[in-house]
């Protein structure tokens, strides 16, 4: 399949878990970002000794949809991990990156685009840069229940 045509695809499969598994209350949408590799520099952290990649969220302004009912949970969201990951370590994560598109983020109001590292890290770097992630997501979501009766889904 052509990629310009993944977001479509992939919006597809998550309307079906959506509509199957109406309890899901998040969706990640997990990237290395592309990089030119010709002159890559060092890009990793070192975190007790471990490298690591690093982290950044995208989030899509949607600036040529008129649907886009989730941009500021979603914005919310990768706000309040990105100011949780940097208190761990600044170079931790990356800033967010805003962008024109929406990248499906209009089908709930919990919704990441992360990118780990870029194609220039390694799998190893990459991998020991997600129990930081999976910390920060809960971090961000007990943010979420403290301020709401309850976490339900959309």
């Amino acid at each position: 399949p052509k990629l310009s045509t993944a977001y479509t695809r992939s919006e597809q499969t998550m309307q079906r878990y959506h509509d199957a598994y109406p309890s899901i209350v998040l969706y990640i949408d997990l990237h290395r970002d592309a990089y030119d590799t010709t002159n890559a520099p060092t890009d990793f952290i070192l975190i007790n000794g471990v490298e690591m990649a690093r982290l950044m969220f995208v989030v899509g302004e949607g600036t040529k949809y008129d649907e886009k009912p989730y941009f500021e949970s979603n914005l919310a969201l990768a706000q309040s991990i990105t100011t949780y990951l940097s208190s761990i370590d600044e170079k931790l994560v990356r800033p967010i990156r805003m962008k024109s598109g929406r990248y499906n983020q209009h089908v709930s109001s919990h919704c990441l685009l992360v990118e780990v590292g870029h194609n220039a890290n390694t799998l190893e770097q990459a991998i020991a840069s997600m129990p930081y992630l999976a910390e920060g997501i809960a971090y961000a979501f007990a943010k979420l229940s403290d301020s709401a009766p309850c976490l339900t889904p959309d």
